[in-house]
This record gives C-alpha cells, structure tokens and sequence, in this order.
C-alpha cells in the first residue's frame, strides 16, 4: 500500500453497529429535502382552500331571564354571592370602617 492510503485508512473511523453518525442525518435530510418542504406546503395550500370554500356560520344564543318581584332581583343575588368572595379575599362590600 502507499502512504496516502495508509493515512486515510487511519482516518476512517471504526464505527459501531448502535452509534448513530451525525453526518448520515443530515445526508438524509439533504437528500430528502423537496419532500420535507414540499409536502407541509401541499398540505398547507389545500387546507387554506378548503377552508376559504366553506361557508360562514356564525351561531349566537342568548337568554332573558324575567326580573323577582322580591327585592332587586338577579343582581342582588349576584351581588349576595360577590359578598362571600369578597370575604374570602380579606375586604367587605360594606361600607364600615
């Protein structure tokens, strides 16, 4: 053999079966890249399609409550319910000092 050859045998690495080589990743990938793009992009094209195809719904509800004839009614009681958070919290809704 001649000198050059024995130096790139010495050179080459021993690999193990197990050990992953950085540098086949990244052939891979640079291999593989027009689909690593391309297919994220297809898939984006024609989700932007589908969804500008459909149809606008819009859905609201609502819910009117009729008013207690037994003082103040719904906001009273929610007002009531307000008091015991406010308790909790370390202040009162009542005016004394």
């Amino acid at each position: 053999m001649s000198q050059t050859e024995d130096k790139t045998l010495e050179l080459a690495p021993n690999p193990d079966p197990d050990e992953i080589n950085l540098l086949d990743l990244l052939l891979v990938l640079a291999r593989n890249w027009k689909m690593i793009i391309g297919v994220p992009c297809v898939v984006a094209v024609i989700t932007a399609i589908l969804s500008l195809r459909m149809p606008n719904i819009y859905t609201a509800k609502t819910m009117i409550l009729p008013g207690d004839d037994n003082g103040g009614g719904m906001m009273s009681a929610m007002m009531a319910q307000m008091g015991g958070l406010a308790a909790l919290a370390g202040g009162g809704l009542g005016g004394g000092i």
